[in-house]
């Protein structure tokens, strides 16, 4: 899930409804509110955020949080939502949650085809591959190992786990080659495997983005979309990619059509919309009815199609982006991989101390005290994590920083 926001969204004129000014932040000082936004503020390269990304992010994230609850309940209640069909039909909603997943790939493709976008369009300088590629490592890499570290140690030394085999596990996710190795999620923390995708997606970026050195937008669009439609075609003839890159491409070119067309809309000085939030509504609703219908060959193809229509109504309507620009939202949103590493982490600890002594009548009633307790319990835990274990390394500098600090050099020379 990248997290590098830039500096303003393609397709947003200044002034456009849930974007902040140059500075990006949440208030002038006063109230507490306003004091902790700004502690859990994230630092940018550019030093700006978009609230409305960081708000799909939060509702990315609440999603796959509902579809862990809903499979931690029933592993662990014997509770079924099968009972009756309105219970079963809320089942397979929760199911669809996993599709917060794609969300995070489909945000990923319009942040990082960002700067390729304004090299080959507005003439703008193009990182190098070096720096590319190290701003990835640098910025997502230590919070990653310290979280796959802790978890370790916890398996080992609390839940008794065999060293060797937690090891060799570790080992291959700390590489972001666990997928590749054993083709299933990590013992250590299992959502690894979507960040492990996210890195080969970052391996191919580049060249990626060089598509957008064709300058009609109509040639770049029709290419990502024969890319997309190739690779769900050929998924059908070659099953069995789920922890590949290759499962998921379309999502990341989701999010270069959402970036080109934002900077279409940008360009016509189009205003925002209430028909873009009324498309976006209908999209994720005939979404939903694909995903509970995964086994057709059609729900595979709308997917993408709803995907886009659904964020790109957010971002450029006018009453939905309202919502999810909303601070507290975008906080939530800002701390996204904090609360994705750590969530499992965090409903473990919930379940074990509170959910599992109350007594529940039906599945749905203990999901939906459990995703409560979960969540009351995750949010400020991740905040502290996110302040002490992500936020350190978001600058830029970090590393350079820390070289330079008087007792590392005394170390160094000795």
């Amino acid at each position: 899930m990248s997290k590098e926001t830039p500096q303003k969204p393609a397709g947003a004129a200044d002034g456009a409804p849930g974007y902040p000014s140059a500075s990006g932040a949440p208030g002038a000082p006063g109230s507490w509110g306003d004091r902790l936004l700004r502690l859990l503020g994230r630092t940018t390269t550019t030093g700006s955020v978009i609230p409305a990304v960081d708000g799909l992010r939060c509702l990315a994230f609440m999603l796959v949080m509902v579809f862990h609850v809903h499979g931690y309940v029933q592993d662990r209640t014997g509770l079924s939502f099968t009972g009756d069909p309105f219970s079963a039909r809320l089942g397979r909603v929760a199911e669809t949650g996993s599709f917060g997943v794609q969300v995070f790939f489909a945000i990923s493709g319009f942040i990082i085809g960002l700067p390729f976008a304004r090299h080959y369009l507005d003439a703008a300088p193009l990182p190098s591959l070096g720096d590319f590629y190290s701003r990835r490592l640098l910025r997502l890499g230590p919070p990653y190992v310290i979280n796959m570290v802790v978890i370790f140690l916890l398996l080992w030394l609390v839940n008794h786990e065999p060293f060797g085999e937690l090891v060799k596990h570790l080992l291959a996710s700390l590489g972001y080659v666990h997928n590749l190795i054993y083709d299933t999620t990590s013992s250590i923390n299992t959502v690894a495997w979507s960040l492990e995708i996210e890195m080969q997606f970052y391996l191919v970026a580049p060249l990626l983005g060089a598509s957008f050195a064709l300058r009609r937008s109509l040639h770049r669009r029709l290419l990502w979309i024969g890319m997309g439609v190739a690779v769900m075609l050929m998924r059908r003839f070659a099953p069995g990619h789920h922890f590949w890159l290759f499962g998921y491409a379309e999502h990341f070119l989701v999010g270069f059509l959402l970036l080109d067309g934002s900077r279409s809309l940008k360009s016509g000085a189009a205003r925002p919309s209430a028909l873009m939030d009324a498309l976006s509504l209908a999209s994720w609703a005939v979404l939903l009815a694909a995903l509970m219908n995964r086994g057709s060959w059609i729900s595979g193809f709308l997917q993408p199609i709803c995907l886009f229509l659904g964020l790109a109504g957010i971002l450029h309507g006018r009453w939905l982006i309202r919502l999810f620009a909303n601070r507290w939202i975008a906080a939530i949103g800002g701390m996204c991989y904090t609360l994705y590493l750590w969530h499992p982490f965090t409903m473990s600890i919930t379940w074990k101390a509170l959910a599992r002594r109350l007594e529940y009548g039906s599945q749905w009633e203990a999901c939906a005290v459990f995703l409560a307790l979960a969540t009351l319990v995750t949010l400020p835990v991740a905040a502290v994590l996110f302040l002490t274990t992500e936020k350190p390394f978001m600058r830029r500098d970090w590393l350079t920083r820390l070289l330079k600090r008087p007792g590392h050099q005394v170390a160094s020379s000795r």
